[in-house]
């Protein structure tokens, strides 16, 4: 099955060969990973993880061909930052965020953001030329998908369910609107603050509360081992 998930993004800057054996190192990692006794598919887990492979691969050489040699210090700089914040906030910093911490345009930011892809999350697109990210998928019934990836976004969705029915509702809202779970897109602090008539400290410790809470239940690790975050 790696040969046919592959066929799905030829013409995008690789040869299938090569799309072929990023998706077979993908299914190693699966192999890997794969822990039978939580009732998933393997071949549902594998479809994830060769899919990660492949599109790591093509944003990386969408990087190679598009990134000029006088951007990449300032490149580096940006990724650094993505990570340090990534670390800190437990999601993918937003560009705003970026240029803020950066002191940078956030239209410089943006666009160096998006010729460097750095790597895939569930709020990647599915693939490239595509709006839809996994958790579209999982909130959109009438999506198309094949077997595997019906099997498998039944399995995450049940997994994030049972995450979040360990908080309070009041936890359960900041959550999703934080990492924009079942919205359209994240919300800050402060924008969460405004819904709800809270100060932004407030919803940050409502935020970090709830977080704590999900290891305790040893939820959260077992959601990033699923997605590969």
């Amino acid at each position: 099955f790696v040969v046919s998930v592959a066929k799905q993004y030829q013409n995008q800057g690789l040869s299938l060969p090569d799309l072929i054996n990023e998706g077979n190192l993908g299914l190693i990692k699966a192999a890997q990973r794969f822990d039978e006794t939580r009732g998933f598919k393997f071949i549902s887990y594998a479809v994830w993880w060769i899919r990660q492979s492949i599109l790591q691969a093509l944003a990386e050489q969408s990087r190679i061909v598009r990134l000029p040699l006088n951007k990449v210090g300032l490149t580096n700089r940006i990724q650094k930052a993505f990570s340090q914040l990534e670390q800190q906030f437990e999601r993918e910093p937003s560009a705003e965020e970026l240029a803020e911490l950066l002191d940078m345009d956030l239209d410089e930011v943006s666009a160096s953001l998006s010729i460097s892809a750095r790597h895939v999350s569930v709020d990647t697109p599915i693939s490239e030329g595509e709006d839809g990210t996994l958790l579209d998928v999982l909130e959109n019934p009438n999506a198309e998908k094949t077997d595997g990836e019906l099997d498998h976004t039944q399995s995450l969705k049940t997994e994030i369910d049972r995450s979040l029915k360990t908080l309070t509702e009041r936890q359960k809202e900041v959550i999703c609107y934080f990492f924009g779970i079942g919205v359209d897109h994240p919300m800050s602090l402060e924008d969460i603050g405004e819904r709800f008539n809270l100060t932004r400290e407030r919803v940050r410790q409502i935020k970090d509360k709830a977080i704590t809470k999900l290891r305790t239940a040893n939820r959260i690790n077992l959601l990033r081992t699923y997605l590969g975050a």
